[in-house]
């Protein structure tokens, strides 16, 4: 760790923003704007992170923001027609995490279903569609960088739930380069996309 990191993450949630509301501006697409309220909910999380270092994950809206970062990457990656689906998929987890704040298991399987499937289209539909050469080598970007939030995410999940699946000075030591590793990654894969 060095000081200041979780500003660089903050930094990078801003360069993720900056270059998927420039893509959106520039073609319309539907996936620049998924992945244009993905980064809005990185930009958040980062400066939570920033603020309020980890007290941050202990904040009500912490689960919903940290959920909405992923499903909205992923809805950008399924683009076309996909995303409409994938979006109200989202939308009814989310419900279902609210309604299981009363009902804590309920709140847990919502919360692992969305953040599995995100994790798993942000990870391996680009690295797909770039081995079967169906998207250019720049696209193997998104998948890289999917991997990296997905290890920052489960090991965040982990420390939140008390079930640590790594030592918490490795944690803290890993979170800031993964989160800023993995939005760099994924700003270059986002502007440097076929439209």
């Amino acid at each position: 760790m060095f000081p200041g990191e979780e500003f660089l993450t903050l930094l990078s949630s801003f360069l993720l923003l900056l270059a998927s509301s420039i893509r959106y501006q520039r073609t319309r697409e539907a996936s620049y704007a998924m992945f244009t309220v993905a980064s809005i909910s990185f930009v958040i999380i980062a400066a939570a992170l920033a603020l309020l270092k980890l007290e941050a994950l202990s904040l009500p809206i912490t689960p919903y923001v940290g959920a909405i970062y992923p499903a909205f990457m992923a809805a950008g990656v399924l683009g076309g027609n996909r995303w409409r689906k994938y979006v109200a998929f989202t939308l009814l987890m989310l419900i279902l995490m609210l309604v299981g704040s009363i009902y804590r298991p309920l709140f847990v399987g919502a919360e692992v279903t969305l953040h599995s499937v995100s994790g798993l289209i942000i990870t391996f539909l680009p690295l797909v569609a770039v081995a079967s050469r169906r998207a250019p080598a720049v696209t193997a970007l998104m998948g890289v960088g999917g991997l990296l939030i997905s290890i920052g995410g489960l090991a965040l999940a982990t420390l939140v739930m008390q079930k640590p699946l790594l030592p918490l000075e490795t944690v803290l030591f890993l979170l800031h380069p993964l989160l800023f590793l993995s939005a760099l990654l994924m700003s270059a894969g986002i502007y440097l996309r076929r439209a």
